[in-house]
């Protein structure tokens, strides 16, 4: 009797095995999602958690950035790869983008391409985007617009945001297909009804331009104005411009300087080399501060070098995809 009970017990504990390793997972997941990385991390190095491909991609997000784990690209390279090949989109993706961009792996854009169209193929409309972009720059494929703007438009059917603003552009332009004003009109519009940054920052443009539409500075201005308040750092640098020239907008030296500091807080290489420019020859208002300018010419540089190395914010870590 006391055999069969222990053999019952075994069992027992192998059936709810599945259970507790499911309940450790919405757990560490959770805490994940909160920020807390370090009580994350004491479940994802469980060894059975560790055969889990969203685990694996998270291990690699967090070797990546540095969560809770010293930063290392070449070890987040290898848990994204273990886990792409168990067929994780986000992993996919995150294989691919370490491969164009060179990091934690060596440069290779064929390779890019390969795992950007497995990412594709199991619905990633940012692996969209990125394959129209190397058929619009001619990376690892023949230059060819028309191919472009094919991965476009299944990205956009998707609710990609900048792969409509980028068919946008090309209808507009007639690039890669008819010239469509209208189309591209209404392709912007409704991408920036989305908060898609891009649609409505080049809808700005065109009616600060007149081009495509009537010339409307107003409505350009109020455009910048949503964008701006909504955290959009080009925006906010285009809204202080505008200020700065009284273009659409009342000029105002107060409200020039505040928005081109907001937006190079947020990271705008434009706001920062003009503020620069501001500091050196004491303009709107201020007193000429040539240490201030040194460090915001020193800043911009370095947000420069970051921008032509190509950054490593857009890996993804599944909070778009299938979470558990």
């Amino acid at each position: 009797m006391k055999r069969l009970s222990c053999a019952l017990l075994f069992c027992l504990s192998f059936s709810f095995f599945p259970f507790a390793l499911a309940d450790d997972m919405n757990k560490a997941m959770d805490l994940y999602l909160q920020g807390e990385y370090k009580e994350a991390l004491a479940y994802f190095q469980k060894p059975a958690m560790q055969k889990n491909p969203n685990v694996q991609n998270r291990l690699g997000v967090m070797y990546t950035r540095g969560n809770a784990v010293r930063q290392n690209h070449q070890t987040a390279f290898s848990w994204f790869m273990e886990s792409a090949r168990q067929g994780n989109p986000a992993a996919q993706f995150n294989v691919a983008y370490s491969y164009a961009i060179g990091e934690g792996v060596r440069k290779d854009p064929a390779r890019a391409l390969e795992w950007y169209e497995k990412a594709a193929a199991n619905g990633v409309p940012t692996a969209m985007l990125n394959i129209g972009d190397m058929y619009m720059d001619g990376v690892a494929v023949e230059k060819n617009p028309g191919e472009a703007a094919n991965w476009y438009i299944k990205a956009a059917a998707k609710g990609n945001g900048p792969a409509q603003c980028k068919l946008g552009r090309m209808m507009l332009e007639g690039n890669g297909m008819t010239q469509n004003t209208v189309g591209a009109i209404k392709t912007l519009e409704r991408a920036a009804r989305y908060n898609d940054a891009c649609s409505r920052n080049l809808l700005a443009h065109m009616y600060s331009e007149g081009i495509g539409v009537k010339r409307d500075r107003a409505r350009a201005a109020r455009l910048r104005i949503e964008g701006a308040g909504k955290g959009d750092h080009q925006a906010q640098y285009e809204l202080a411009h505008s200020y700065d020239n009284g273009v659409g907008v009342k000029k105002s030296e107060k409200e020039s300087l505040y928005w081109y500091a907001r937006s190079a807080s947020r990271g705008n290489l434009y706001a920062m080399q003009r503020l620069a420019e501001i500091y050196q020859h004491g303009q709107l208002g201020l007193s000429a501060d040539s240490k201030k300018a040194s460090r915001w010419r020193e800043m911009a540089s370095t947000e420069k070098a970051e921008l032509e190395r190509g950054r490593r914010d857009r890996i993804m870590d599944l909070t778009n995809l299938t979470l558990r």
